[in-house]
């Protein structure tokens, strides 16, 4: 009896090895997904420049549908707290049957211009003046208070998706975020060198922020899906 249970400890113990081994190998292969388990996706990065950036575009949004012309200042001093870097050559795919007119050029939204909507947005309104004036002395133009982010600035057809070839290093936490002009609805999908499919945001609206760790360095596929028939400018950033 005593030997019957030795062996199945036994068994049982070879067996996980083999299974511990073959995860292993798989993870060798370079086939499975390029994405570490010990950070949850999505999961917000303190201090992170893309973080910021993606929480200042969505208090610039609320703010507009809320008419609300302090919100946009205040958006415009979170955005104020990164400085970016723009990123005007980056290997880029077009796919699909292009939908609307023309696009218009993409134009970096600024703290600078935030504040200019601020207050065309007050009008004459005292309290909202006052408000963003408190905002504005308090340095809502300083740059550089977190760490920074890489811009490129885009426009995509209806109905088509653009993607970017952008490298992330092992073991570092990757993020990435899309603001777009609020035209149509843009998804973001992040694929590993295999076609794997990594992380995704399909949340409606054109604002979407992702983060996810490789566990090894290697090209990743950023995709911005324009699911709208009119053509959409947007900025993609990445840390």
């Amino acid at each position: 009896m005593k030997r019957f249970g030795i062996t199945v400890l036994a068994t049982a113990v070879l067996a996980s090895a083999a299974l511990i081994l073959h995860a292993e190998e798989k993870d060798a292969s370079g086939k499975g997904p390029n994405v570490s388990t010990e950070v949850k996706k999505d999961e917000k990065v303190t201090g992170s420049g893309v973080a910021t950036i993606d929480l200042a575009m969505k208090t610039a949004a609320w703010a507009r549908e809320t008419k609300n012309p302090a919100g946009l200042a205040l958006a415009a001093k979170i955005l104020g707290e990164v400085k970016t870097q723009d990123q005007p050559d980056i290997k880029k795919t077009e796919v699909g049957d292009k939908k609307g007119d023309a696009p218009k050029e993409a134009t970096e939204v600024t703290p600078e211009s935030l504040l200019a909507e601020a207050k065309a947005m007050a009008g004459d309104d005292a309290a909202a003046k006052a408000s963003i004036e408190s905002i504005e002395k308090s340095g809502a133009t300083a740059r550089g208070a977190t760490y920074g982010a890489v811009r490129h600035d885009d426009v995509a057809y209806g109905g088509c998706y653009q993607q970017f070839e952008v490298a992330f290093d092992a073991g570092e936490i990757a993020e990435v975020a899309v603001s777009g002009s609020g035209n149509t609805d843009l998804d973001l999908f992040i694929y590993d060198d295999n076609g794997n499919l990594i992380v995704s945001d399909t949340s409606y609206g054109d604002r979407g922020y992702v983060s996810f760790l490789p566990f090894r360095t290697s090209n990743f596929y950023l995709r911005v899906v324009n699911q709208g028939s009119y053509a959409n400018s947007y900025s993609l950033y990445t840390n």
